[in-house]
């Protein structure tokens, strides 16, 4: 018999989703609270991060470190760069 996973009602979100959906806000507030910036320029800076590391998944790389130093360090580098002016 095949398991099929129990959803929530139609526009419904389910607990596990909620959950990551405020872990995620809370990495957001965080880098823009430490960074000095938007929450705009911290999620991307996020985004960008977590795709860089899924990439290096891909290729059989294990990253090391968490997430919320390096959308810090990319932030700062942008900065320095000239490329990002808030």
């Amino acid at each position: 018999m095949k398991h099929t996973p129990k959803r929530p009602p139609a526009g419904k979100t389910s607990k596990t989703t909620a959950f990551s959906n405020r872990l995620g806000q809370t990495y957001i507030d965080a880098v823009a609270a430490e960074a000095s910036t938007d929450r705009e320029t911290a999620a991307a800076a996020l985004l960008a991060v977590t795709h860089g590391r899924a990439a290096l998944r891909r290729q059989g790389i294990a990253p090391t470190g968490d997430i919320i130093p390096a959308a810090l360090d990319l932030i700062e580098n942008a900065r320095r760069e000239g490329v990002l002016n808030d």
